[in-house]
């Protein structure tokens, strides 16, 4: 059989669950990245994703590519349980319809969590595996952050992970995992070996950039890839904030001899509990943060990135903590972005352009933890809410934040608040261009975000600092309502690493 002939069916489904966001995730929020059927899902040929890259991979090796689905939806909530089903009933009968193939790649994330099922992307796996059989590779991407579990590992035939944080290498992830494809397809076999430590995360949460000892771990594991008895060395930091049995950092070994993958395993495991103490815990607060800020010398703007109530950690995205000390601290030059609130958005639009009314912004989801604040502000811009990303994350991909304003907080040159109606983290410059604010020329930029926004607004700052301004993403662990959760495990049992 000639490598043109080869069927390879491509598709993903992809969504990073807080257990701890009360607000169910439908079909509908898919909008904030992208849900795309058949032959639509060739619109992301030029993009930074995992599908572009298993395009690539096709091209190279002459592959007849069958398209199922892609779907990816920014963090959020447990995915509703109907909406679930809706997606894997579409995707097995294209994959019905599409047989017979000589293999399966999928983009998943790795820590999806549905209502009523805390393993969905095995679920997902094994309904593959049942419709292809057992000969026929599956091979799966996953994000740093996946939460890996046993029956993951168990129904694929290799798990290819991001070496990036913030995550840059969606494209080149999907390129590695087509690689694998490549060497099953010429009939060598492999086994994979799945281990993980005691612990929640380690390794500083995965940061790549700047450089932290996670860049050391995966130059090792690249290393080891150019062995001949290795395939593939994943690392994953895991996702604290899912209350499942298998939350937490994990090593994916895939080699020939499994006894080598589960020596390799074990020394990244070790490595792993060894680095516990590189996860900070503790961060200024909102006003703490503020004041630094309004100190800080440079060239460039100050970032403060609101952590705890980031939307790429699947918060809710709508506390206005960190912009109530703003505003207590009569702030100028400054951009607070985003803040999701339906409400005042719709008030917005209502009283157009120039408008000016008081707003009671955010707070609405939990308001016990981050209170709504009331503030006089004007409208200063209306917008649909969708932008392409300019990258170097999501390069190329529409992101959707819905209907959107711009409200300006104080004077002239006060603070301008981008008020979404959906939570969208914010990563790209051009979410702030599509409401007339270019962030280099801006003091002060407080984003919902962590890590990731450094990728595209990095370059700007004069300095970084991550707040802890209260929500369901912070770091303090201990605090956190785990069912699920596997114990005895670190920090909730700190004596656990010196065992």
């Amino acid at each position: 059989m000639t490598s043109l002939s080869r069927r390879v069916a491509i598709g993903c489904v992809m969504h990073e669950t807080n257990s701890f966001n009360h607000r169910a995730t439908r079909l509908e929020d898919f909008d904030t990245r992208y849900l795309l059927y058949g032959d639509d899902i060739w619109q992301l040929g030029d993009t930074n994703t995992e599908i572009a890259g298993f395009m690539d991979e096709a091209e190279a090796h002459e592959w007849a590519l069958k398209p199922l689905l892609a779907a990816a939806c920014a963090p959020s909530g447990p995915l509703a349980e109907k909406d679930w089903l809706s997606l894997c009933t579409e995707l097995f009968m294209r994959l019905h319809a599409a047989m017979p193939v000589d293999a399966v790649l999928l983009g998943l994330h790795g820590a999806m969590v549905v209502e009523g099922e805390h393993d969905p992307e095995a679920v997902l796996l094994e309904g593959i595996r049942r419709i292809v059989g057992e000969q026929v590779p599956v091979v799966a991407t996953l994000d740093m952050h996946a939460n890996v579990s046993e029956r993951m590992v168990d129904t694929s035939d290799g798990m290819i992970t991001y070496r990036t944080y913030p995550h840059i290498d969606q494209r080149d992830t999907g390129r590695r995992a087509g690689q694998l494809v490549a060497k099953l397809l010429t009939g060598e076999h492999f086994s994979s070996v799945l281990r993980q430590p005691p612990i929640l995360d380690t390794a500083a949460h995965g940061r790549t950039s700047p450089p932290g000892p996670m860049n050391d771990l995966l130059a090792e594991a690249e290393a080891l890839e150019g062995q001949a008895d290795v395939a593939n060395v994943s690392l994953q930091i895991g996702f604290p904030w899912a209350d499942v049995p298998f939350a937490g950092p994990s090593v994916i070994v895939t080699g020939r001899v499994r006894a080598r993958c589960e020596a390799i395993a074990d020394q990244f495991v070790e490595k792993f509990l060894a680095l516990t103490d590189t996860v900070e815990m503790e961060f200024p607060d909102a006003q703490q943060a503020i004041h630094d800020a309004l100190q800080a010398q440079g060239q460039g703007p100050v970032i403060l990135a609101d952590f705890a109530d980031n939307p790429s950690g699947g918060a809710y995205g709508d506390s206005p903590m960190l912009l109530r000390a703003m505003v207590e601290a009569r702030v100028r030059h400054a951009v607070f972005a985003t803040l999701c609130d339906p409400d005042s958005v719709e008030q917005a639009v209502a009283l157009g352009i120039g408008g000016r009314s008081r707003f009671m912004l955010g707070g609405k989801e939990a308001p016990h933890l981050t209170p709504p604040l009331e503030v006089d502000a004007e409208v200063i811009c209306v917008s649909a809410g969708r932008f392409i990303c300019e990258g170097p994350m999501w390069t190329g991909t529409q992101q959707s934040l819905g209907p959107s304003v711009r409200l300006r907080v104080g004077h002239e040159d006060g603070i301008d608040v981008i008020v979404t109606t959906l939570a969208v983290a914010v990563t790209d410059r051009n979410l702030l261009r599509l409401f007339d604010v270019e962030p280099a020329d801006r003091q002060l930029l407080v984003l919902k975000s962590r890590n990731h926004c450094r990728a595209a607004f990095g370059p700007l700052a004069s300095s970084y600092q991550l707040v802890d301004a209260g929500g369901i993403a912070s770091m303090r662990l201990s605090a956190l309502p785990y069912h699920y959760l596997r114990r005895p495990i670190w920090p909730l049992d700190p004596d656990v690493v010196h065992q």
